[in-house]
């Protein structure tokens, strides 16, 4: 999901920024072997702008699968990620698939 596509935007459409969000991750996973793991993922979030309350009925919502290689001299994850878009608006794709390097946080 494009990040630019989430949280409070304008009359225009356009993205005007928050100064809070809500943000959920629940994960599950599954050692494959080795450095390998397979990971089940759910993730909820919405960004807010100043005045604008906190509303659960707003977050955006994703779930998928993930693929987690350990570089063991380095230590980094090299990550390969299936995500289906559960709460989109018509702009944004019903699914994605992403490569990653490192950690979420």
């Amino acid at each position: 999901m494009n990040i630019r596509t989430v949280g409070p935007v304008d009359a225009k459409n356009q993205a005007i920024g928050g100064n809070k969000f809500a943000l959920f991750n629940a994960e599950y996973y599954f050692d494959v072997g080795g450095p390998l793991r397979l990971l089940l993922f759910y993730d909820a979030g919405q960004a807010f702008a100043e005045g604008q309350n906190i509303n659960l009925r707003q977050l955006r919502n994703s779930t998928g699968a993930e693929l987690r290689f350990i570089m063991p001299v380095l230590n980094v994850p090299f990550r390969l990620i299936y995500a289906f878009n559960l709460n989109r608006d018509a702009f944004q794709p019903p699914h994605t698939f992403k490569f990653a390097v490192g950690t979420t946080f």
